[in-house]
Formats: structure tokens, C-alpha cells, sequence
């Protein structure tokens, strides 16, 4: 289930408005070493939970491409004792590939950063009723990255 910014109330807001922060930015360029001035920021909230995934098709793989390179920053908060047999995996696949390139798996109070190129996208396999509680992932997407401070970011 995803949910808009409007209906999120007391925490979840306050984090919401810290994560889409220049702040919050400035500390990920700290971390990446990948200016994030320039380019743009997307952010979205899901609760994942028994039946929870998401679909990609033809629409999606036209906005990979054209979005550029991007740097995805998952946030995982809550799900005490979801196993991975319950699936809810982020999955990130090219274009044309049969295979992932790879598997993110939701875990309570973790960050995952991933820098994807044009053509690879990502979406949420399903989670099934192994999944004992549910656990919120703030996803951030910036677009738009310049390729030259993320070539040089996986240099250092």
C-alpha cells in the first residue's frame, strides 16, 4: 500500500519532511560522494505487508530510460521477525535481462543505496502470508544523476 503525503500523520510525517530535506541530500552526497544539487527527487512511502507488490511494464522501463542515471535510497522501518521467506523483496532487472541484478531484502532499521543506470528498474515481489508484521520502506529516487560524480564515487 502506498500512501500519499498528505494522509501521513505525527512520525511519519516529520520523517517524510526530513527525508525529502536538502539536508538529508547533503548527508547522502556524504555518504556517496555524488552531488545531488541538480537533480531531482521523487519519495514514496509504502506499508509492505501479506499481499503486497507492485508491477512493472512498458511504462516503467520508458521513464528508466529516460530518468537517467538514478540513486535509489530505501529505507526499511518496523518489521520485527520478517523473514525471507515472506518474500517482499525489491528486485532491480535491466532491460531485456532475464536475470536480477539485484535483490533487496526488507530488514527493520536499515538503508540501502543503490545506483542504477538508465534501462534497470525495480519493483516489489510479492510478500506472502509468512510475513508476520508489517514494515514501512520510505523510498527516495533521485534522478538525474551526473554521471561523473557517481564514476567517481565507485572509484574511492
Amino acid at each position: 500500500m502506498r500512501a500519499e503525503r498528505s494522509s501521513l500523520k505525527g512520525a511519519a510525517a516529520s520523517l517524510y519532511s526530513i527525508l525529502s530535506s536538502s539536508s538529508f541530500a547533503l548527508y547522502l552526497t556524504h555518504l556517496t560522494s555524488i552531488d545531488l544539487d541538480e537533480t531531482q527527487l521523487s519519495l514514496q512511502v509504502y506499508r509492505l505487508e501479506c499481499g503486497s507488490y507492485s508491477i512493472s511494464g512498458d511504462e516503467e522501463l520508458e521513464e528508466s530510460t529516460k530518468d537517467g542515471h538514478c540513486l535509489d535510497c530505501n529505507i526499511f522501518i518496523g518489521g520485527e521477525g520478517w523473514d525471507e521467506s515472506a518474500g517482499g523483496v525489491i528486485v532491480y532487472a535491466g532491460k531485456g535481462d532475464t536475470q536480477e541484478l539485484i535483490r533487496l531484502q526488507p530488514s527493520g532499521r536499515s538503508l540501502a543505496l543503490v545506483l542504477r543506470e538508465p534501462d534497470v528498474y525495480s519493483f516489489l515481489k510479492y510478500a506472502n502470508s509468512s510475513a508476520s508484521s508489517p514494515i514501512y520502506s520510505f523510498s527516495l529516487t533521485y534522478y538525474n544523476v551526473p554521471m561523473e560524480d557517481a564514476e567517481e564515487a565507485n572509484d574511492s
